[in-house]
């Protein structure tokens, strides 16, 4: 199965492990991205699993975002949760980098 990719951001305006909010084409949702490497971008559902929160406006360190709200952490590689008060993992979704350009998968 094929999955569907939007256009989320330019490459060149991510700063390295510093979240960024996106809105996806088309009213397809929001999105948190993080440009972990050079060439690598991680993207999950701008919303945290316990208190709803847009996960952008947290912080990144140690391979971990940490939403702003009560200090939950979920795994940049995974998205399973580090720290509590969150239960719930996020989803990691797919990403595409074409030359400049992030394409990740709809929320």
């Amino acid at each position: 199965m094929t999955t569907d990719l939007y256009f989320a951001a330019s490459l060149s305006a991510l700063k390295l492990n510093e979240p960024f909010a996106a809105s996806l084409d088309d009213d397809r949702g929001d999105v948190v991205l993080i440009r972990v490497s050079a060439n690598e971008v991680v993207a999950f559902p701008d919303r945290c699993s316990h208190a709803d929160v847009p996960l952008s406006s947290g912080s990144c360190a140690n391979g971990e975002i940490e939403c702003p709200a009560h200090g939950a952490r979920f795994s940049l590689a995974s998205g399973a949760v580090t720290c509590s008060p969150a239960v719930v993992p996020i989803k990691k979704l797919a990403v595409e980098l074409r030359a400049d350009e992030v394409w990740v998968e709809e929320p």
